[in-house]
């Protein structure tokens, strides 16, 4: 798996968790890392962030999970019905 990993991008502990729960509900596996030595020690103004990586198979949909807006959406995904939104009004 190592070998096909991009990275999904670099956020504190507590979102690296959120992002590993929402992504584990679609099966999609992470692998996260420290971001950097200080981050192991605890020393640094880094202290605290990780690296979060996914598949590269995976990775649009899991950035569209993640509520990166600005990525492509899958094409998986179902757009709004705008039907269903015109019934609404």
């Amino acid at each position: 798996m190592a070998d096909d990993l991009v990275q999904l991008g670099v956020t504190d502990d507590l979102e690296a968790g959120i992002w590993r729960d929402a992504l584990a509900q679609e099966s999609i596996p992470i692998v996260i890392r420290p971001a950097s030595a200080s981050s192991i020690t605890g020393i640094g103004a880094s202290s605290g962030n990780v690296q979060v990586f996914v598949r590269a198979a995976d990775e649009k949909r899991a950035r569209w999970i993640i509520g990166d807006r600005n990525a492509p959406q899958p094409q998986d995904a179902q757009p709004q019905d705008a039907e269903q939104d015109a019934s609404r009004d």
